[in-house]
């Protein structure tokens, strides 16, 4: 047999089949092989092959037969031989029926098989099997064997196409479908992320928020001057702010309520250990609001009052936990102790005022009353008018007291600082309190060192501070006592006033208070000594307005007391310009003009200023004191204030703009007699300003002074 060359063709059988193309195991896919066709006989009986053969060679005569006898050795040769077709015999040794056709289809799906059968069931079952054709053995002839197999060629052509074709179209299909799902995927995935990505974008908005949040409330937390506890639902300290470890004086977080309590010296307002059940905190715990409650924490380097609140921190509407806020109110409580000491001590003023007010009235009246009736001159006049002198002295000091030591207060004194010899003002101070010393029954002695002590200070203001310390020892030490008063130099700075005594001497707890006014020593009812306790208060007034100081030292109750006023020494001469004048000119003979409302005070200042030999005028109005002095033209005017018609003020500026008046010297006299009172007399033209009541001597050593054309002192 000739085997045929590639891409030869001839035509097919009889029946007009197509052409043939070569190949190898696997038929072509476009057009049936070309001959020679490669057939592979599978036949065990040499005589039925040699009939295959024949037929072939007389259909075609270029067919190339390959025979094997055994279907194992089909299956072998075809693992490297090529094949158009195989004929196979369906009864083999190693194969019988349709197995051998499963086997082949199962090792070439698409290798085309012809089966040689004499049974027609078995043809059948073959083609079932994947056969594509079948021939009986009676049957063998070139044509049908030509035709046979050129039908199953171009039959498995067409299977192969159509299932590669099927298979193209499922894949495409598939594609089309998996693009389709695998888009709808995609937009599900990108849907998934973009969810996500906002469900993240909102996640770090809600943590950077949150944080923000916990940041803002860590500041405030920390920054609060409330010192801020948070108990945990385990009973323990969670949270503690600084204000907390400072008040507290340690890191409490942590602590147990018994622990804390401990630690911080925690008391009830009584002063004793606070319970653990009575701490805000606990009972916080418990459900329980606890609302501005004082609690006293002591120890040994702390003492505070501070006012708690609690309220507990709920869940599912039971208490896990407690805040409280303790609020250090020190300072308030001390204010408020401090205030209701002065509301205790200002009624106790306002009784001992009453009092100190009253008591000089009934000898006065009673005077009065005397002198009266007596006959002038005599013995009990004489007496009557004492008393009466005595009392207004009392009344004088007492209104002046108050308003020096309200002065004092506003700092509204003015000191007139000159060169003082301590010596010489000591030594006066001593003999102007002798006689109340000697009424008395106290011994005083008065000693100043050789060396002389000069300070620069108010000669009157620092008489006025020993005067006060003595009329202190006086009213203090009993009859037969002693008081002893004495200058010194203190160091190179300072001059030291003592005043010691034999008398009461003072309590415990009392020195620090005694500066303070209106307090005293003397609580009883009946008050022997008298006064409002304010003559030391204006002692340590006056004494810091020199820059100096005032103490005071006992041994206690029954052992004495020694006062020291302590002043600057500084060497500053000031002369008193007019002083010598004023003495000279003090006994002559002026002309005055009282103006005064009140007609009593203006007709006793009359009479007085008349015993001392002045020409006097009285007025009771502004404009009755104008349209006098135009008649009377008095060398001083004595003006009141409040006058009806016109005041003082403008009765000043009235005199000061008419040239016939304007020269005149005019004293403002008034029960207003601070530094403003001063100044505002000074600027509406006055040349003095003294305070009622007046003293007499007081009144002529203002004539001297205004007549010599010196300004007035306010004495």
């Amino acid at each position: 047999m000739v085997i045929p060359q590639a891409g030869e063709t001839r035509p097919s059988g009889p029946d007009g089949g197509g052409t043939r193309a070569s190949g190898g195991a696997t038929a072509g896919r476009d057009a049936p092989p070309a001959a020679p066709w490669q057939v592979l006989l599978v036949e065990d009986n040499p005589g039925d092959a040699d009939l295959v053969r024949a037929a072939l060679e007389e259909a075609a005569g270029t067919s190339q037969v390959h025979h094997v006898e055994r279907l194992s050795q089909a299956l072998s040769w075809l693992q490297s031989g090529h094949v158009d077709a195989v004929l196979l015999d369906l009864s083999l040794p190693d194969s019988a029926g349709v197995e051998g056709v499963e086997r082949l289809r199962v090792a070439c799906p698409d290798l085309p098989v012809v089966v040689l059968t004499g049974l027609r069931q078995s043809a059948s079952e073959a083609l079932r099997a994947g056969a594509q054709d079948y021939l009986g053995k009676g049957e063998l002839d070139g044509r049908t064997l030509d035709r046979a197999l050129g039908h199953a060629i171009e039959r498995q052509r067409y299977l192969v196409q159509a299932r590669e074709l099927a298979m193209e179209r499922a894949a495409r299909r598939a594609a089309e479908v998996g693009a389709e799902v695998l888009q709808r995927a995609n937009d599900q995935l990108k849907a998934a992320v973009q969810q996500a990505q906002r469900a993240q974008e909102l996640e770090t908005a809600a943590r950077t928020e949150a944080e923000l949040r916990r940041q803002e409330l860590e500041a405030f937390f920390t920054s609060m001057v409330d010192a801020v506890v948070v108990y945990g639902e385990e009973r323990r300290v969670h949270l503690a702010n600084r204000a907390a470890a400072e008040l507290f004086g340690a890191d409490i977080r942590g602590f147990t309520p018994e622990e804390f309590i401990e630690r911080a010296g925690l008391h009830a307002p009584d002063g004793s250990k606070l319970p653990v059940e009575r701490l805000p905190g606990v009972r916080a715990l418990g459900g329980e609001i606890v609302s501005g409650e004082k609690l006293h924490v002591r120890s040994p380097t702390r003492d505070h009052i501070v006012l708690v609140s609690a309220a507990p921190v709920r869940r599912s509407g039971a208490a896990r936990g407690a805040v409280c806020v303790h609020r250090d109110v020190t300072e308030q409580a001390r204010a408020e102790e401090a205030l209701r000491e002065a509301n205790r001590n200002k009624e106790e003023f306002l009784a001992v005022l009453s009092h100190e007010l009253r008591n000089p009235l009934a000898p006065i009246r009673n005077s009065l009353f005397i002198l009266d009736r007596a006959a002038p001159g005599g013995e009990q006049a004489r007496r009557a008018k004492a008393v009466i002198d005595r009392q207004v002295h009392h009344l004088t000091r007492l209104v002046d007291d108050l308003l020096d030591v309200t002065r004092i207060s506003r700092g509204k004194v003015r000191l007139q600082r000159e060169e003082v010899d301590l010596n010489e003002l000591v030594h006066r101070c001593a003999e102007d309190q002798r006689s109340v010393f000697v009424t008395n029954g106290v011994a005083l002695e008065a000693m100043a060192p050789e060396e002389l002590l000069h300070v620069y200070g108010d000669p009157t203001r620092i008489a006025q501070m020993v005067g006060n310390m003595l009329h202190n020892a006086s009213k203090f030490t009993p009859r037969g006592g002693r008081v002893t008063l004495s200058v010194r130099r203190a160091d190179e700075r300072f001059a030291a006033i003592h005043v010691c005594d034999t008398g009461e001497g003072i309590a415990p707890g009392t020195a620090a208070h005694l500066f303070e006014p209106f307090v005293q020593g003397d609580k009883t009812l009946d008050r022997g000594r008298g006064g409002l306790g304010l003559g030391l208060a204006l002692v340590k007034g006056l004494a810091e307005l020199h820059d100096g100081a005032v103490t005071a030292h006992s041994e206690g109750s029954g052992k004495g007391a020694e006062f020291v006023l302590t002043l600057p020494i500084e060497r500053r001469a000031v002369p008193r310009p007019g002083a010598a004048a004023a003495r000279s000119e003090a006994e002559s003979v002026r002309r005055v003009l009282v103006i005064d409302d009140n007609v009593d005070a203006a007709e006793s200042l009359k009479e007085a200023l008349e015993l001392n030999g002045h020409v006097v005028e009285i007025a009771n109005t502004g404009p009755d004191g104008v349209e006098i002095s135009r008649n009377f033209l008095p060398q001083v005017v004595l003006c009141d204030i409040g006058l009806p018609g016109m005041d003082g003020f403008e009765v000043v500026r009235t005199m000061r703009s008419d040239p016939e008046l304007g020269s005149i010297r005019v004293i403002a006299l008034s029960g207003y007699a601070s530094a403003e009172d001063l100044d505002r007399s000074r600027q509406a033209g006055f040349d003095g300003h003294l305070a009622k009541p007046v003293k007499l001597e007081d009144l002529e050593r203002a004539l001297s002074q205004a007549t010599a054309s010196d300004p007035v002192q306010r004495l």
